[in-house]
């Protein structure tokens, strides 16, 4: 039998539009063994995905849209995932960021498995770059680093596959659908009558905490302040990549007293301040982020999304950097509270059969929007996101990982999401937009950078110790 999208899964599939493809990806440059071409590194590529399909389930499993269920893809192809192409321009990141726009901006055929990766050649240094894309219907963040995990390795040498076979699930016959729809009917009816005291309870704690004075950093307004981010998005796309030191960061966390997490909240913050203000567009209230959760247990290896969503105050109206970061600690301090609450309260995981009238609904209800020219109102200005990734260097089929760009989803009248990966000592962020709602992502990523140099001033963090940095290894020396 097949395997049934959760209620979140589904709503990448519901709200999918021509103009919003639900996608992600991660881009990898890559550094090609001694002596191999990309020609070549692609038939290596190739052998190591078809060797390691059954280690990362999606690699062969398509959806059936008539009973959102994952079934075997019968057909599977691999060549049809695997493509290569030239970097549009010279060769230099600005040349790949235009190239990656414009591969995201293709959707995804929904007759195979919903993932591809191609090979861009033609950068500087005789490097090539890897865009990995996968319907987000098949992982969240967490999930991806997992397949990353898989399919790569701690050295050059490809290990061998630790599944060597597995059977594709059949399509299951009507009568094992209501089977199976009913069994998980029942079973969800037995948990809710066990749950419900601690819903009961969790209801309380969620009662206080919107009585507290801090709720209005947050909650003040059910909708975001309008800014060019939050319209109707069209299908070209524009993208930015950038990089930061992961230790200093850290660093400057622990000297501020404040996640990490924060830190590039209110490095996102205040360059949107500055990218705002330059153009005469920053509102007076405070820009709202949605920042996703992990909801995963991290002995979950499972390839799925298991995901919520807070609102956190980007403290936008504030001058000081440092003042800025400290508002964005307490709005985040209160969503997190908030949003564990919340998760009590909803503790039974409903798949989507269960949710599809009203997932469903949502999204003729935005596509009538849509049809009349109205932008839906957004609880969100942008989305920002951090997923941490491998701490040591990765292989690709041989390849060095040299980077772990992240790119991500823009949506009707949320046409801005930034989203940051760590990886090898580096924190690596993309900057993924609707070109009519953005208009230059590489100005925004200058402006993030100056924040960070803003924020590192105002704080003064003590001196460098970061293992990676050449400064530490002078002092050890």
């Amino acid at each position: 039998m097949g395997k049934d999208l959760s209620a979140t899964d589904a709503g990448f599939i519901y709200f999918e539009t021509d103009s919003s493809p639900m996608h992600i990806a991660s881009v990898q440059v890559l550094a090609l063994p001694e002596g191999m071409n990309a020609e070549r590194y692609m038939i290596q590529l190739r052998e190591m995905l078809h060797r390691r399909r059954f280690e990362v389930d999606y690699l062969t499993r398509k959806l059936n849209s008539a009973t959102l269920q994952w079934e075997g893809d019968d057909d599977f192809d691999i060549d049809r995932h695997l493509r290569i192409c030239a970097v549009d321009g010279r060769g230099d990141q600005a040349s790949l960021d235009r190239t990656i726009a414009r591969l995201h901006e293709m959707p995804m055929p929904r007759d195979q498995p919903l993932w591809d990766m191609t090979l861009v050649t033609g950068l500087a240094d005789g490097r090539v770059a890897l865009y990995n894309r996968i319907h987000h219907a098949c992982i969240d963040g967490a999930a991806g680093q997992i397949a990353i995990e898989r399919l790569s390795d701690p050295t050059a040498t490809c290990r061998p596959a630790k599944l060597q076979d597995a059977t594709i699930a059949p399509r299951a016959t009507p009568l094992q659908e209501w089977l199976s729809r009913s069994v998980g009917m029942m079973t969800n009816q037995i948990d809710n009558w066990h749950a419900w005291p601690a819903r009961l309870e969790a209801q309380m704690r969620t009662t206080q905490l919107l009585a507290n004075p801090e709720a209005a950093l947050t909650l003040a307004n059910a909708t975001a302040p309008r800014t060019p981010f939050n319209k109707r998005i069209g299908a070209e796309r524009c993208f930015a990549s950038g990089e930061l030191p992961l230790y200093a960061a850290k660093q400057l966390a622990r000297s501020a007293g404040v996640s990490l997490n924060e830190v590039f909240m209110a490095i996102c913050a205040g360059g949107l301040r500055r990218y705002l203000r330059e153009r005469n567009q920053l509102p007076d209230a405070s820009l709202q982020s949605g920042v996703p959760v992990s909801l995963r247990n991290r002995r979950d290896r499972s390839f799925d999304n298991q995901v919520t969503m807070m609102r956190v105050a980007l403290g936008t109206h504030i001058d000081h950097p440092a003042h800025r970061l400290q508002f964005i600690h307490r709005a985040s301090g209160f969503a997190k509270r908030l949003t564990v609450e919340l998760a009590r309260m909803n503790t039974t995981s409903w798949r989507a059969v269960d949710t599809a009238i009203f997932q469903w609904s949502a999204a003729q209800e935005l596509r009538r929007d849509l049809a009349t020219g109205t932008t839906p109102p957004s609880p969100f200005n942008v989305v920002i996101s951090n997923v941490p990734g491998p701490r040591k260097t990765r292989y690709l089929a041989g390849a060095e990982m040299l980077t772990h760009y992240p790119v991500s989803v823009p949506a009707h009248g949320l046409g801005l999401n930034i989203t940051v990966q760590s990886y090898n000592g580096r924190l690596y962020f993309g900057i993924t937009g609707c070109a009519r709602a953005l208009s230059d992502a590489h100005k925004l990523r200058n402006e993030m950078l100056k924040e960070w140099e803003a924020l590192k001033a105002a704080l003064q963090p003590q001196e460098d110790t970061d293992p990676h940095s050449a400064a530490f290894e002078r002092m050890v020396a």
